[in-house]
């Protein structure tokens, strides 16, 4: 059984995989027999009951029942599934500082909830951010509705627990100062643009060293409905 877990789970290390067969082994064993234990895992299962005096039972995995088995397999699935979910939010946190496209998919407690496809050359993401309240501008709030696509500026991509599950959660903003200048650099192609001051929806400053051409700054100013004061310095 652990053979074929560590074979079929090979995009994690073998030593996060064998943490992973000890800390679920270890759970199950512990909430089915109500005592402490030790597990390890070196090319076979070797495991050591703790007595309430100190005393030590050895356990081989022969003398462990169907039932207990499938808690076990069910507790390292569940561990290898945290861990394959931290070892992505750590591959996606490339996206923190990013602007991406987002089709709103509902309004909770009024934090809009995104769902959003991204693509590299290895995978294709599917992935759900969330757009707080205090992240949306005033002038957008009670806006957004289920089925529209906005831009989002990317916060930060964090791994968290909800309902017995690990998932990944991408912290989305719209009233960020970084937003505009983004924005702008990616419909110019001009990439020495930046904004220094912003008051969303109503006017974001924008320094560059050259002209950005009318049309961008049009529709941005559109898009964000703020004005877009460029002030170009040499």
């Amino acid at each position: 059984m652990f053979a074929e877990i560590l074979s079929k789970n090979d995009e994690l290390s073998e030593s996060t995989l064998i943490d992973a067969i000890e800390i679920g082994v270890t759970r199950a064993l512990k909430r089915a027999l109500k005592a402490s234990f030790v597990v390890t895992y070196k090319e076979r299962l070797e495991i050591t009951m703790l007595g309430a005096w100190g005393e030590t039972f050895g356990i081989t995995p022969e003398q462990i029942g169907k039932k207990l088995r499938r808690n076990m397999l069910h507790e390292i699935e569940r561990e290898i599934g945290i861990r394959q979910i931290l070892a992505e939010s750590e591959k996606l946190k490339t996206l923190r500082g990013m602007v991406v496209p987002g089709v709103v998919k509902k309004i909770r407690d009024d934090n809009v909830l995104v769902e959003m496809e991204l693509e590299d050359q290895f995978a294709r993401y599917i992935l759900l951010g969330v757009c707080p309240y205090r992240e949306q501008p005033v002038h957008e709030r009670k806006v957004y509705r289920a089925g529209e696509v906005w831009k989002w500026y990317v916060m930060g991509v964090l791994p968290i627990q909800a309902r017995n599950r690990t998932m990944i959660v991408v912290r989305l903003s719209r009233r960020s100062r970084e937003l505009p200048a983004i924005l702008l650099r990616e419909k110019s192609g001009i990439e020495r643009i930046a904004c220094i001051k912003r008051i969303p929806g109503a006017v974001s400053h924008i320094t560059t060293d050259r002209r950005i051409p009318k049309q961008c700054i049009n529709d941005v100013g559109k898009e964000l409905k703020e004005t877009i004061d460029v002030r170009i310095i040499k």
